[in-house]
């Protein structure tokens, strides 16, 4: 609204419609693209802007740029009898370092500057910085790999636990009962495979496992030939 009141304005002190002008809104998107919402008598030659009814609109790369973290914004158009635009800014914009170039003035609170000017070239150079992830990547990174290291050293200590349980039991088993669980502190793995690897005769296998089941050493899931050996 204020920016149409100005608008009004100018006509008025002017006394009629300009010669030349461009009034309306730009929008700088978080990844740098610029979207154009304008009217003028005067085409900008932009890739990905259009010209139709002396109004422009599109989107274009070829105004923003990124170096050491600090985004440039330059934009060097014609001369207009009146300029009357409104640059509106991404919400994540934390800090303007420097605005050069026509007349401006700057609601920070609402991300946006107007620049308001006659008889000038509308050329606009500024510099801004951003809040997000200038270091955020870095920490999303770091925490993944805390996390991932963290859930390694709990598995490990998990497993030197485990392994101490059977070794302190050791002495109490036979050692056929020893290689069945030494072979499952590896993987778990089904029962046919134990016994064949291990080469122990069906009948005393058998045997070996329930004195395993019922010393609360091992589970066994599945049914029939399919049953899954597993340290408990």
């Amino acid at each position: 609204m204020e920016k149409y009141i100005l608008l009004l304005l100018f006509i008025v002190l002017i006394g009629g419609v300009s010669a030349s002008y461009i009034y309306g809104d730009i929008y700088i998107k978080e990844g740098g693209e610029v979207v154009f919402s304008v009217n003028s008598d005067k085409e900008i030659n932009l890739e990905g802007l259009s010209f139709n009814d002396n109004r422009i609109t599109g989107e274009t790369n070829e105004l923003v740029t990124l170096e050491n973290g600090i985004w440039y914004f330059l934009l060097d158009l014609t001369y207009y009898d009146d300029i009357v635009v409104d640059l509106h800014l991404s919400s994540n914009v934390e800090r303007i370092n420097f605005i050069e170039g026509i007349g401006h003035f700057i609601g920070f609170d609402k991300k946006i500057i107007s620049f308001i000017d006659q008889d000038a070239e509308f050329q606009i150079f500024m510099a801004y910085e951003k809040s997000y992830e200038k270091n955020n990547t870095i920490f999303y990174v770091i925490g993944i790999i805390g996390i991932f290291v963290l859930i390694v050293l709990f598995i490990g200590k998990l497993k030197k636990r485990k392994e101490k349980k059977f070794q302190d039991i050791f002495p109490f088993i036979n050692d056929k009962e020893k290689a069945i669980l030494e072979l499952l502190m590896k993987k778990s793995m089904r029962q046919k495979e134990v016994g064949k690897k291990l080469n122990i005769p069906k009948a005393s296998y058998s045997r070996y496992l329930v004195n395993l089941e019922k010393k609360k050493l091992i589970l066994r899931e599945g049914e029939g030939k399919n049953k899954i050996l597993k340290l408990k």
